[in-house]
Parts: structure tokens; sequence; C-alpha cells
């Protein structure tokens, strides 16, 4: 072997974006996953804005409410064109 690459890939299968934000009836859960292979990428504004929602109940620097769970639950997902 001369090179290899590794690494953990978490994947949303319901519509492959985002989950962030409190749960919709565990309120002391949230979600920050799904990320789809760029959560390294996404991890700083991920914390400031899960940051931001538990220490002001929302997203002040970035709208983020889009992605949340709650679209799992109405079945309302974010489809988008181009997926990499």
């Amino acid at each position: 072997m001369k090179n290899a690459w590794c690494g953990f890939y978490d994947y949303n299968y319901f519509d492959q974006n985002l989950i962030i934000g409190p749960h919709p009836q565990q309120k002391n859960f949230f979600f920050a996953n799904g990320s789809s292979g760029h959560g390294l990428q996404h991890a700083p504004a991920i914390g400031r804005a899960l940051s931001e929602f538990i220490t002001d109940f929302k997203y002040t620097s970035i709208d983020l409410t889009r992605f949340g769970f709650q679209r799992v639950v109405n079945n309302t997902p974010i489809f988008e064109p181009m997926i990499v």
C-alpha cells in the first residue's frame, strides 16, 4: 500500500443536508449532524450557531432554522440540484 485515506462520513438519508438545532420533543437534546462529509468544514459555523441557540434561544448570526429536525417530522426535505 502506498497511500490511503480514512474518515468518518455521517450521512443524512432523508435529504442529504445538515440537521442542526433542538429536538422538537426532548428539550435537552440538540442535533449537529448529517453534514455528509462536510462536517469538518462546517464545524466552526455549527458550533457558533448552536452556542447562540443554547444561550439566546434563537440563531443570531445566521438563521439555520430550515435545517432543523422539524423538517424530518413534517416530511419537508430540502433538495439541492447539485449534491457532492
